[in-house]
């Protein structure tokens, strides 16, 4: 997570999708093998209470041959849509695989047009400080999201002052 623990509030919206579709799919499938939601949730509560005092190796009784890791490895799998935590670290981590090298300003090329890029749903305006030391032309590194980005400071900006800069965020995979 961010220094600050924040996140863009988007992806508690497409979590919430994800979920979405998750549960579709998953009725989907129980409604195939015959079952009705209320008889998989009771099915797995009666599974999961029959492999609470058994080993990892130990067959679950009532189950076609189900061991007790299978099946709690099963669950794990299962429930990981509710864990909006995880969906944030996997989120986390694939942002920071896509802005690896999507810079508004990229090392000795010419800065991309800021005007096109902020017309980008994908991308995000930035403040950005200028340190002691550093002055135009000087490359910087700025943390974004988790994050890392190599801008160069533009003319005119002095240590003290802050300039505006276009990051391009990765693009949302579909949902």
């Amino acid at each position: 997570a961010c220094a600050d623990g924040s996140f863009p509030l988007r992806w508690t919206e497409l979590h919430k999708v994800y979920r979405q579709m998750f549960d579709r799919q998953l009725q989907s499938v129980v409604q195939e093998e015959g079952f009705s939601r209320d008889d998989f949730r009771e099915y797995c509560l009666e599974l999961s209470q029959s492999a609470g005092a058994l080993a990892d190796a130990d067959v679950i009784p009532g189950s076609p041959g189900v061991c007790a890791a299978q099946f709690r490895e099963f669950i794990k799998v299962l429930t990981a849509s509710e864990d909006f935590e995880g969906f944030l670290r996997i989120m986390f981590d694939q942002a920071i695989r896509g802005q690896e090298n999507a810079m508004a300003v990229q090392p000795g090329g010419p800065p991309r047009d800021p005007a096109a890029v902020a017309a980008d749903p994908g991308s995000q305006e930035i403040e950005v400080a200028v340190p002691e030391g550093m002055g135009p032309g000087h490359a910087l590194a700025v943390e974004y999201l988790g994050a890392r980005y190599e801008l160069v400071v533009p003319e005119g900006f002095l240590a003290g002052t802050t300039f505006r800069a276009v990051i391009a965020l990765p693009s949302a995979a579909p949902v």
